[in-house]
């Protein structure tokens, strides 16, 4: 079993990365699946190559299981969420996303992180 920690050193590896998150999502095939989140470079562009070439490095090193289903380009992470209430809303706005990258602010996230508070 591979950890999501494990995965996220793979992206962290990858020199146009510059932040990287990885966590549980609600899957409507599987249940549940992993997902990424990557802040890149300046010199990166958001696209989908390069979104293939993360997915296919997780690939490469860990095994096919271990590569995320979804994976989300973020404009930055700030520090004002703990790090579970950043899984928690990458993951709600990650749920039923399908294989393309999404492109999503921090503004986004702050926002879906006060929908997933009690």
């Amino acid at each position: 079993m591979v950890s999501l920690g494990e995965v996220r050193e793979v992206l962290l590896e990858q020199p146009f990365v510059e932040a990287a998150e990885v966590f549980e999502r609600a899957d409507p095939q599987l249940g549940r699946s992993i997902a990424a989140a990557v802040v890149l470079t300046p010199d990166a562009h958001p696209d989908d190559a390069v979104a293939r070439d993360l997915l296919d490095a997780v690939r490469e090193v860990l095994g096919g299981l271990s590569r995320p289903r979804a994976l989300a380009f973020v404009d930055r992470f700030g520090d004002e969420l703990a790090t579970e209430s950043l899984r928690q809303a990458l993951a709600l706005l990650t749920a039923g996303a399908a294989e393309e990258p999404l492109h999503l602010t921090w503004d986004q996230l702050l926002t879906a992180s006060a929908v997933t508070k009690p």
